[in-house]
């Protein structure tokens, strides 16, 4: 079913929507997003393990494809947010900010893995948006080119790390003692 046509969605509109597609909140507009391929499963799939395995006792917990709301404003409430990305992966710390189905406000980590259709986006529009939220760590992860670069938040702006590539390991900056051998991922 065709979503109906308005110029500004929230999070309610969303909420509402009866459709098989997949889709994102990008500052109120709808964005289609693609089914994951098999490669881009296995990719997620590895770094999700891995992280499980290094989170276990741990009070920050990972997830795969939590919708995450980034508000404009600390009093905004979800129902009026008009940014819902839905990331690969996240790592959440604060679970102040967990909720039935979303994290509300900026996750500590986030995973994206990209695609030919999504690449753009990604390290674009979602890199300065995860930026101003306040996202502390972004990890862009490329089956296509089996590299991964790390964004880290500091003093409000994402420095990029070297790009890592198999036969290297990447060690996380805020999950401190996190590091995975890139082939792993790649695997």
């Amino acid at each position: 079913m065709p979503l109906p046509l308005e110029e500004h969605y929230t999070y309610k509109d969303y909420l509402s929507w009866v459709t098989e597609e997949r889709y994102e909140l990008w500052e109120g507009q709808a964005v289609m997003q693609a089914r994951p391929s098999i490669q881009h499963q296995t990719v997620s799939g590895n770094i999700f393990f891995a992280l499980r395995g290094f989170l276990d006792g741990k009070p920050c917990r990972a997830f795969q494809e939590i919708e995450v709301l980034l508000p404009s404003s600390s009093s905004q409430k979800a129902d009026d947010v008009d940014t819902v990305y839905v990331p690969d992966l996240t790592v959440v710390c604060d679970p102040s900010k967990l909720h039935h189905q979303y994290c509300m406000g900026a996750p500590d980590v986030v995973f994206e893995i990209l695609s030919p259709s999504t690449a753009r986006a990604d390290r674009i529009v979602k890199l300065n948006a995860y930026q101003r939220a306040g996202v502390r760590e972004y990890w862009l992860v490329s089956p296509l080119e089996e590299t991964v670069q790390l964004f880290t938040l500091d003093g409000g702006t994402f420095r990029a790390s070297d790009i890592f590539t198999p036969g290297m390991s990447v060690t996380s900056t805020v999950l401190s003692g996190f590091s995975v051998d890139v082939s792993k991922i790649f695997r």
